[in-house]
């Protein structure tokens, strides 16, 4: 069995999905009242609440179908994060190994300071790329890993551009989900949690 699935979670929970960046730190304080702060992972993790859930009957059976197919936190899917799924002007760097390889990141500047966060799930048919002069190039796209393969290495000293909408990788973070019945005959589903996860 895979366990992940490319399939997109159904739009019309998206009004009702919170969440964002978490990251993870140890923090100890001395007997001084100073802190030592230790981050135990590089890289942020997406987590989401999907909360005040109302659906109609279609929509229900449309998501417990959804999530008895994805076996409840088994396997991992595609989430539309609608406040931040956009990746502009994104100057990409080969591996070092690898000249004609390309990984997908979005770049998050404050002042002198770059956070570069890796995109596993461009959006099929919204990747624009060019090199730094403008020419033309060719390259193979793995949607199901975020990289770009030129068929040529470029010129030293000319970089790759790329525009491109990202889905984010989730899975359910428990095996079940419970609903009800409100008076007005919607269901409304209690809250359900989503972590990001690497495909």
């Amino acid at each position: 069995m895979t366990n992940f699935l490319n399939v997109l979670l159904p739009e019309f929970l998206s009004p009702y999905i919170t969440g964002g960046p978490h990251f993870d730190t140890s923090i100890i304080r001395t007997i001084s009242g100073r802190e030592v702060r230790f981050a135990n992972l590089q890289n942020a993790c997406q987590k989401y609440t999907i909360k005040n859930c109302h659906l109609t009957p279609l929509e229900l059976n449309e998501f417990n179908a959804f999530f008895r197919n994805t076996k409840g936190a088994a396997c991992g899917f595609c989430m539309k994060d609608h406040s931040d799924h956009t990746a502009i002007e994104q100057i990409l760097s080969s591996e070092i190994n690898d000249p004609i390889t390309y990984k997908l990141f979005k770049e998050y500047s404050f002042g002198d300071q770059k956070y570069f966060r890796r995109i596993f799930k461009p959006i099929p048919q919204s990747i624009e790329f060019k090199t730094t002069d403008q020419k033309e190039i060719h390259a193979e796209i793995h949607y199901d890993l975020g990289i770009l393969t030129l068929k040529d290495p470029l010129p030293e000293g000319v970089g790759l551009i790329a525009n491109f909408d990202f889905y984010v990788p989730v899975r359910f973070k428990e095996d079940y989900f419970n609903y009800s019945i409100s008076k007005d005959g919607s269901i409304m589903l209690e809250d359900i949690e989503l972590i990001e996860v690497m495909p």
